[in-house]
C-alpha cells in the first residue's frame, strides 16, 4: 500500500513538473502586453512617478525616454492592445499594490466600444501578465464572458497547443530591438513606419453620446481611484484620425470627468491641440491609429510640459536610482536617430546623418563599378559617406565619433558572413576585380545590382538590428 502510494505522489509530482516546465515555454510573452507588465514587477518600490493607462495610443504615443530625458519624470507606460477600460482600471489597482505615482493618463479610446467582454486575444493580453490574486481574479471576471471564464482560470489550456504558434515576441526567440525591450524597458513599444493620415478638425464635433453602462462605471472607478489617493489624473485623448462619431465619445468623457471638480482630474484633448504639438499628418503617424517614434516625441514633450506645470514631480536625471530610466532614455533616442536615417531620402542628407551616428555602428559598403565607371563616380561616393574609398566595398565600424575599416583589400577575393543575430545574416561579398560587382546580402536577397552604384547597410550593435539598408548611385539618388 506504502509503495502504492510513494507511486501515486510520484506520478502526481512528475505530471505537475512536466505542466510546469511545457508552462514556462509556451507561456505568453507578448511584448506589447505581457512584457511590460513584468517589467512593471521589476521596478523598486515607489519609483514610478507617472503611469500611463490604456490602449495602444498611449504606449506608441507617451515616451517615458522623452518624459525622462526633457522633464526627468519616471514614467511607465502599463497598458496593453485595444484594452478595455475595466482592464485599464484593474491594471491601475495592481500598480497601486507597489508604485505611489503623482500622476496619471489614461486615453479614452476604448470608451468608443459598447460590448460587454473583451476579444479571446485582447482577453488574455490584459490580464495574463499579472500575478495570481484577487484583483486578477477580477480583472479575468470583467474581460472574459462566462462561458470562456472557466478555461481562463487556468492559463494552461489557452496556451497548452501554442509550440507551431511561437514567434519573434517570445522569450527565447529573438526579438528585434531585444536591447531595448529588456531591463530598461519602461513600457513605450516602437513604431518606425509612417503612413500620411488625414487629421480632421474635432472642434467642430461638439456632439456627445451614451456611453455603455459598465464602460462608464469603470472609467468612474479610474477617476475615482486617481482622487482617492490624489494622484491627477490626465483624461486625455490621443491624436488619430478620428471621426465625428468617435470625437461625440471624447467629447462625454470631458463632460464625465469635468463633473468631478476635483483638482485631481485633468482633461486634456491632445488630438485637438495639433498644431500647437506641432504634428504633421504626414510624417509623424505610423497609420491612422498610431503615432510613430517622430509623433510621440512631440506628443509627450507636450503632455510633459503640463504634467510639470500641474503636478509637483521630482527631476530624477541627477539620480542615481534612476538609472534604467536614463538608459531607456539613450536607447530611445538611439532608435529616433536609426528611425530618421531609415526614412531619410536625400543623399546629402543620408551622408550627415550617418557620420553623426554615434558609436556602435557597423557600417557595410559594396559597389558595384563596372569597367566604365568613371572617376567622377569615385569621387562622388568617397564624399557621399566621408569615408576612405575601398575599391570592391568593406566593412566598416564606427567608435568614437570615427569610421574604422574592419577588412577590405583591393585585388584579393573573399567573403565573410556577419552574423548580425539569428534571422538576419548579412553576406558582404568582396572581389577586388573592379568587372566583377561586389554585393551585400540580406537573407540571401541581393540588394544592389545596379551598374555604379554603391550599397550601404547599417548595423547598430547596440539596439541589434538592420537599421538601414540603400542603394546609392549618382543618377537616382536613394532606393530601398
Amino acid at each position: 500500500m506504502k509503495k502504492k502510494l510513494i507511486k501515486a505522489v510520484c506520478l502526481v509530482l512528475l505530471f505537475a513538473l512536466s505542466v510546469g516546465g511545457t508552462d514556462a515555454v509556451l507561456r505568453y510573452r507578448y511584448i506589447d502586453s505581457i512584457l511590460p507588465m513584468k517589467r512593471f514587477y521589476e521596478q523598486e518600490k515607489n519609483s514610478v512617478d507617472v503611469l500611463g493607462l490604456g490602449t495602444s495610443h498611449i504606449y506608441e504615443g507617451l515616451s517615458p525616454g522623452v518624459l525622462y530625458r526633457e522633464y526627468g519624470i519616471a514614467a511607465y507606460n502599463l497598458c496593453a492592445p485595444a484594452q478595455a477600460v475595466w482592464s485599464s482600471w484593474h491594471y491601475f489597482v495592481e500598480a497601486l499594490k507597489t508604485q505611489s505615482p503623482k500622476a496619471a493618463v489614461f486615453d479614452v479610446y476604448m470608451l468608443n466600444t459598447n460590448v460587454p467582454y473583451d476579444t479571446a486575444a485582447n482577453a488574455i493580453k490584459s490580464t495574463y501578465g499579472m500575478k495570481w490574486s484577487k484583483n486578477r481574479l477580477e480583472a479575468l471576471a470583467a474581460a472574459f464572458g462566462n462561458e470562456d471564464l472557466p478555461s481562463a482560470l487556468i492559463p494552461f489550456l489557452q496556451f497548452h497547443s501554442r509550440y507551431a504558434e511561437m514567434t519573434e515576441s517570445d522569450d527565447g526567440i529573438r526579438a528585434r530591438n531585444s536591447a531595448y525591450y529588456g531591463k530598461s524597458f519602461k513600457g513605450y513599444t516602437v513604431c518606425d513606419d509612417i503612413q500620411p493620415i488625414s487629421l480632421p478638425d474635432v472642434t467642430k464635433f461638439t456632439d456627445t453620446r451614451k456611453l455603455a453602462e459598465k464602460h462608464e462605471q469603470y472609467f468612474r472607478n479610474i477617476i475615482e481611484t486617481a482622487i482617492s489617493n490624489k494622484i491627477t489624473l490626465f483624461v486625455v485623448s490621443m491624436p488619430y484620425a478620428l471621426a465625428k462619431d468617435t470625437q461625440t465619445t471624447v467629447n462625454s468623457a470631458r463632460k464625465i470627468a469635468e463633473s468631478y471638480k476635483s483638482k485631481y482630474v485633468k482633461f486634456l484633448d491632445l488630438a485637438a491641440a495639433k498644431e500647437k504639438i506641432g504634428l504633421d499628418p504626414k510624417t509623424d503617424f505610423a497609420n491612422n491609429q498610431h503615432l510613430n517614434r517622430a509623433g510621440s516625441v512631440k506628443v509627450t514633450k507636450y503632455l510633459g510640459a503640463a504634467l510639470k506645470k500641474t503636478v509637483k514631480l521630482t527631476d530624477r536625471r541627477k539620480d542615481p536610482a534612476y538609472e534604467t530610466w536614463a538608459q531607456n532614455a539613450e536607447l530611445f533616442y538611439r532608435g529616433l536617430d536609426n528611425f530618421r536615417l531609415k526614412h531619410t531620402t536625400d543623399t546629402a542628407e543620408y551622408k550627415e546623418r550617418l557620420e553623426k551616428l554615434t558609436d556602435g555602428y557597423t557600417v557595410m559598403l559594396a559597389d558595384n563599378f563596372g569597367k566604365n565607371a568613371k572617376a567622377t563616380d569615385f569621387v562622388y561616393f568617397t564624399e557621399c559617406f566621408g569615408l576612405v574609398h575601398c575599391d570592391g566595398g568593406g566593412l566598416w565600424s564606427r567608435q568614437n565619433g570615427e569610421a574604422y575599416r574592419l577588412l577590405a583589400e583591393a585585388g584579393r577575393d573573399y567573403k565573410t558572413y556577419i552574423s548580425f543575430n539569428s534571422r538576419d545574416e548579412a553576406l558582404l561579398t568582396v572581389n577586388g576585380a573592379k568587372s566583377v560587382p561586389c554585393r551585400i546580402a540580406l537573407n540571401g536577397k541581393q540588394a544592389a545590382t545596379e551598374q555604379n552604384s554603391v550599397t550601404v547597410c547599417v548595423y547598430d550593435n547596440v539596439l541589434q538590428t538592420v537599421v538601414d539598408t540603400v542603394v546609392i548611385s549618382p543618377s537616382k539618388g536613394i532606393s530601398r
